[in-house]
């Protein structure tokens, strides 16, 4: 499980709900889009527990790889499970990178870790050659495929 984010909306405009509409996540420059952050999550360690749990049993659900959970947390610090999305943003600038970032993982190596469970997570043995089209620029993260 990686590290905890959360949705600061401290900037969402008070008539407005406190979700990431579209807008809030796709059009740059639109109220909903200024009044949300992606920061860390700043909770205490048995809620960080609590969360965790929660993500480890998303397994149960058929999921592999990798998967984003979205969560909301009642006043009495029970975790609710609100969202799953088997398929998350990639981009490098997306919650799954910057949480990835925060374990100490950079861009490049969760690509390669992701592309290496696929293959040893795949029904049948798969065999493919990669192909650069320049050289790697992230020795470690060739190696590890390699490996």
């Amino acid at each position: 499980v990686l590290p905890l984010g959360e949705i600061d909306f401290g900037d969402m405009p008070a008539d407005r709900p406190r979700i990431v509409t579209y807008d809030g996540k796709w059009t740059p420059g639109h109220p909903e889009w200024r009044g949300t952050t992606a920061v860390e999550a700043v909770v205490d360690p048995g809620l960080a527990r609590r969360i965790q749990q929660v993500a480890r049993g998303a397994r149960s659900l058929g999921l592999r790889g990798y998967a984003r959970l979205d969560l909301r947390v009642d006043a009495a610090g029970t975790p609710f499970v609100v969202d799953v999305n088997p398929n998350c943003d990639l981009a490098s600038d997306a919650g799954f990178a910057r949480a990835a970032a925060r374990a100490g993982i950079d861009f490049t190596t969760l690509c390669w870790r992701l592309v290496r469970a696929a293959l040893e997570d795949a029904p049948t043995p798969l065999s493919c050659a990669l192909v650069a089209r320049r050289p790697a620029t992230h020795t470690s993260a060739h190696t590890e495929l390699q490996a």
